[in-house]
């Protein structure tokens, strides 16, 4: 869409969540935009899996335009009716730890792609566009991609993720990225349980849970989680991730990231043997073939300003974090709701008033989201009893363990 007001046409790199949280939120202002997408297809990847939202939702919700109903599908527990819910364990302790909600719907754990499918309504992306390279001058921005085509704006907006094309042009290229892997490495794995073993991994953690444990001075932790529910309801899509700190875990050479998946499985069940049989039971039932490789590498960014100008980011372009405390997919969220507002006090004939109004969001967004990215990165390095641990924004508290029947 186009607009003749004073406010600026702003080109969005990324149709993610934040990207498309973002075009979403200036739709309903009536601002101009334009949305581009590396890939061909919005499911030619992988989107990940479920995602919690919690401390941003009432403001996401005023955000969304009028015709953006039936967000209760991105439920990831549909057609259940539990609520959200995030626990830990630790072993050798039988309480359960974590957040629920309480019925008002101010935490929810969302399937990834069906959010993103949600968010894309109404929303004209442009697919098949990798941005090659920007250039900024005194009148505005041209973003140029890959395929020979171009796009002017007053305003890029880079919402491009960790390998961000939008970041590394306001670095000056790749060499001088910021960006580093986490020192962890992660086994993981995906399966599906039906009947009495669904209903007893619902009733340890309704969305996900987490079990810390040690294997003499290394730590660990065991994540379980649910990504989607059958549509009757008998059947759960799991997903685990075995993860531990590790100093050379970073590296594509570490033997997590590229052993065979009969070697990952086999290490995964002889470090969790100990374990009660129903945190085991997830990866017991993992099929062989079922095992991610090459594993996973989480990412790590901490930046502590941004130059001022025609060009930002939000969500892991600016701070990318490891999942540990659920709070990837809400800051970035958070970032897309608090720029659109800045845009729309931007006149886009006055550059002062595009670099002022750039920096109170650059600033405000680096202190918040980097926070966040710091606390997340050092979860593993923390004690699993640390009274800083929280859940769906708030602290964990002792929960009752249901008897659920499927």
């Amino acid at each position: 869409m186009h607009s003749t007001a004073k406010t600026p046409h702003v080109l969005i790199l990324g149709a993610g969540l934040g990207g498309l949280t973002f075009a979403q939120s200036l739709r309903k202002k009536g601002l101009s935009y334009q949305v581009f997408e590396r890939d061909s297809d919005p499911h030619v990847r992988p989107q990940g899996w479920a995602i919690a939202l919690h401390t941003m939702l009432d403001d996401f919700h005023a955000s969304m335009p009028d015709d953006m109903t039936g967000f209760e599908k991105v439920n990831h527990l549909h057609p259940l009716t539990l609520p959200a819910e995030i626990a830990m364990h630790r072993e050798g302790d039988d309480r359960k730890w974590g957040g629920r909600d309480d019925g008002t719907g101010i935490f929810v754990r969302a399937k990834r792609d069906i959010l993103r499918d949600w968010l894309s309504s109404h929303i004209d992306v442009q697919y098949g566009k990798k941005a090659a390279r920007i250039e900024e001058g005194d009148d505005g921005v041209t973003v140029h991609f890959e395929d020979g085509t171009s796009a002017a704006g007053d305003v890029v907006v880079g919402a491009d993720g960790v390998h961000s094309i939008t970041r590394r042009h306001i670095f000056g290229g790749k060499q001088n990225d910021p960006m580093r892997v986490h020192k962890s490495a992660t086994i993981s794995g995906v399966t599906k349980l039906s009947g009495a073993d669904f209903a007893e991994q619902l009733s340890l953690g309704h969305s996900s849970y987490i079990v810390f444990f040690r294997r003499g001075q290394q730590q660990y932790m065991l994540f379980i989680g649910l990504d989607s529910v059958s549509d009757d309801g008998k059947t759960g899509s799991y997903y685990w991730d075995l993860i531990w700190p590790c100093e050379n875990g970073d590296r594509d050479d570490h033997w997590a990231f590229n052993s065979s998946q009969k070697e990952l499985l086999a290490h995964t069940n002889e470090v969790i043997r100990g374990l009660k049989p129903e945190f085991r039971k997830v990866v017991e039932m993992t099929p062989e073939h079922k095992l991610l490789v090459p594993g996973l590498h989480f990412h790590v960014l901490l930046i502590d300003e941004l130059p001022v100008g025609r060009v930002t980011l939000l969500g892991d372009a600016a701070h990318a974090m490891p999942p540990f405390r659920g709070e990837g997919g809400c800051q970035a969220i958070e970032d897309a709701l608090k720029l659109a507002r800045a845009v729309e006090k931007m006149d886009k004939n006055d550059i002062g008033s595009i670099k002022s109004t750039m920096d109170s969001y650059q600033r405000e967004m680096l202190a918040r989201g980097g926070k966040a990215a710091r606390l997340s990165a050092e979860v593993l390095s923390k004690d699993s009893d640390s009274s800083e641990r929280v859940v769906g924004g708030r602290p964990i508290e002792l929960l009752s363990r249901e008897e659920i029947v499927i």
